[in-house]
């Protein structure tokens, strides 16, 4: 509002949020895998999506899933802004059936701890 002669102006103003951090994919699903062995890694992109770099904590998978540093870009130990660094996802069932997990990603940014869900199925 302002003292103008004409009324009230109005500007329309449109936005899209975006997380401080994405992973693509944004879940992982392995194929059916033997009990006992290891499946081929699959690559999981992390984009810094701030103007600042981003401190990387610690890149945990659970259970029968690991997370390991590699890929085309390895991550380290922080991520400048707008940038993306990769890690690997492997699976070793210990059992038959669908066994879920998520590999757990702590960083400095806001919404930290973020997970990545993974599904894979032994037999």
């Amino acid at each position: 509002m302002d003292n103008a002669p004409i009324n009230t102006q109005v500007m329309n103003l449109s936005g899209k949020a975006v997380l401080p951090v994405t992973f693509a994919p944004a879940s992982l699903k392995f194929s059916a895998q033997a009990v006992g062995t290891t499946s081929g890694p699959k690559t999981v992109t992390l984009t810094n999506n701030q103007a600042v770099a981003l401190t990387l904590a610690s890149i945990v998978a659970t259970g029968q899933y690991t997370a390991s540093l590699g890929g085309n870009k390895p991550c380290g130990s922080t991520v400048n802004g707008h940038r993306s660094c990769t890690f690997l996802v492997r699976f070793t069932p210990a059992q038959t059936g669908v066994i879920s997990g998520v590999v757990t990603v702590t960083h400095d940014a806001s919404g930290s701890p973020q997970e990545l869900k993974l599904s894979g199925t032994g037999q």
